[in-house]
């Protein structure tokens, strides 16, 4: 008896949205926090427990970089999940994302809160002034002297 060849079934949306937030190295908690849900809403929406509502579909893909409209059409049509990865400015975002999660880790909690704090008062640039120029040469470029 010959057995009828069938292609792997692709993964549920809850399992391919799980497997975007660990690509972007989010904990449940953190992407429950941005997008303003219940960590257990998270899980329940991973394990297809619940769908995402229509009116936070929107914010599941911005915090997952995902392509605007995408979560419908995989619910709707069985449609792959479509990260943003294609678009040069979303890869450039997912790298920043990236480099800034790695750089918070080795800050204390209340270093990494005074960031946040920072970003969420519209101060992204956290360097330092730069020092004053130590030679007089240094000083006087672009100044005028009184004469």
């Amino acid at each position: 008896m010959l057995q009828a060849m069938t292609e792997p079934a692709r993964p549920t949306v809850g399992r391919q949205l799980r497997n975007r937030r660990l690509f972007l190295n989010l904990a449940q908690d953190d992407l429950a926090g941005r997008i303003g849900i219940r960590t257990k809403t998270v899980s329940n929406v991973e394990n297809d427990r619940s769908r995402i509502t229509l009116s936070r579909r929107g914010d599941w893909e911005r915090e997952l970089l995902l392509k605007p409209g995408t979560i419908s059409r995989a619910y709707e049509a069985d449609s792959p999940i479509e990260p943003l990865d294609d678009d040069p400015q979303a890869s450039a975002r997912l790298q920043k994302t990236h480099q800034i999660q790695e750089l918070l880790k080795g800050l204390s909690l209340d270093e990494q809160e005074e960031i946040l704090r920072n970003v969420d008062s519209g101060l992204s640039d956290p360097v330092p002034p730069a020092a004053p120029p130590s030679s007089p040469k240094q000083r006087d470029n672009g100044e005028q002297r009184a004469s």
